[in-house]
């Protein structure tokens, strides 16, 4: 059988070989270097003879493993500095999608070891991560955070970097009923008043004053702020894959939100300097404890508390719809519309009386 994957011996420097392997695959040449050496020596001591034979049968044993690999795989052989590449890097380069960044984030948290390779990810690791993101997260994001993280395991499993069985009996956090949670005006202003970290408070507050989520807050420039201080850009989450713009939200903003824009700078600078993902949900977390606030604050309850608002001041769900930037109405309807009595109560008070 013809050999598709070669051993070869490269002379070094020093007059020692060092063994490499060469094959094609996809239409291109690669290489793959052994880090096993050879005396290159017509008259090599016996000590040298025995290093000779114990490198070239190394080097043949994975030769063979190699080919055998690209055989019976049709994408061939993963290169060795993708098997090698830390895990960190892996999931940064292919967690893009919505959530993938904030997932990332809690794993660098979560991670004993910062620098291990993604072909050393094992079912105990896997299993820790889902523990931690069920512990520090409500239900569905965690849920959603786990399932960026388990996409791009299912990837690495596609690659042959991980075995094709890592996932087997894997418990993923638990997804629950979708119950949107609110801030009333009163806890707002009480947030406002506290001494939750500055940067974060700033931020926290423009979202329950605009409905803007945190992705989009973090990239918003002052090239999005309009001179009559409207917000006008494509939210992130009504992007497509590639991040071409899908349609263009313009959002007039209140004086409160204004308010907390500062002094007007050039149009590519960032309007704030948002702290990462981890370091909000921290401080929101121990304000929400010191103020006695019994619910979960993160960046999506201000974003709710702004749709909430807004419709219990008898705003209409379709324009509610247009400044939270949904694609679709349905998709307010499917949350918001049972958040508040109140409209529903009016309505059926309207109802006439029937004598029956």
């Amino acid at each position: 059988m013809k050999k598709v994957v070669n051993l070869r011996v490269k002379k070094l420097a020093n007059g020692n070989g060092s063994y490499y392997l060469d094959w094609f695959q996809s239409g291109k040449r690669h290489y793959e270097y052994l880090k096993l050496y050879t005396v290159l020596s017509d008259r090599p001591t016996k000590e040298e003879r025995d290093a000779n034979r114990e490198s070239l049968k190394l080097a043949q044993q994975i030769r063979n493993q190699r080919e055998n690999q690209l055989i019976a795989e049709p994408q061939g052989i993963t290169p060795t500095a993708k098997r090698k590449q830390s895990a960190i890097t892996y999931f940064e380069n292919n967690a893009t999608t919505k959530g993938g960044e904030q997932m990332t984030e809690h794993l660098k948290a979560y991670l004993p070891n910062k620098s291990i390779q993604i072909q050393n990810i094992n079912k105990e690791l896997i299993q820790g991560f889902s523990d931690y993101l069920s512990k520090e997260l409500n239900g569905n994001t965690a849920n959603a955070y786990f399932s960026k993280f388990r996409s791009s395991i299912k990837r690495a499993i596609a690659e042959k970097i991980l075995p094709s069985d890592i996932l087997l009996d894997i418990s993923a956090p638990e997804k629950q009923e979708t119950v949107v949670s609110f801030l009333t005006t009163d806890e707002i202003a009480l947030i406002a008043k506290s001494d939750l970290n500055p940067k974060v408070k700033k931020v926290f507050l423009f979202s329950c004053f605009t409905g803007l989520r945190y992705s989009d807050i973090k990239n918003l420039t002052w090239g999005n702020i309009t001179e009559d201080f409207k917000l006008q850009f494509s939210q992130q989450k009504t992007q497509t894959k590639n991040g071409k713009q899908t349609s263009v939200t313009l959002i007039p903003m209140n004086p409160q939100a204004i308010a907390l824009l500062g002094e007007r700078q050039e149009n590519d600078l960032k309007v704030f300097e948002v702290p990462l993902q981890q370091t909000c949900d921290k401080s929101l977390k121990s304000i929400a404890k010191k103020l006695n606030i019994k619910k979960t604050l993160h960046f999506h309850i201000a974003r709710h508390s702004f749709g909430v608002i807004l419709l219990e001041n008898n705003v209409d769900i379709y324009k509610v719809s247009k400044l939270l930037g949904h694609k679709s109405v349905q998709t307010t309807i499917k949350h918001y519309a049972n958040i508040t009595d109140k409209g529903a109560r009016e309505a059926i008070d309207c109802f006439p009386e029937i004598k029956i």
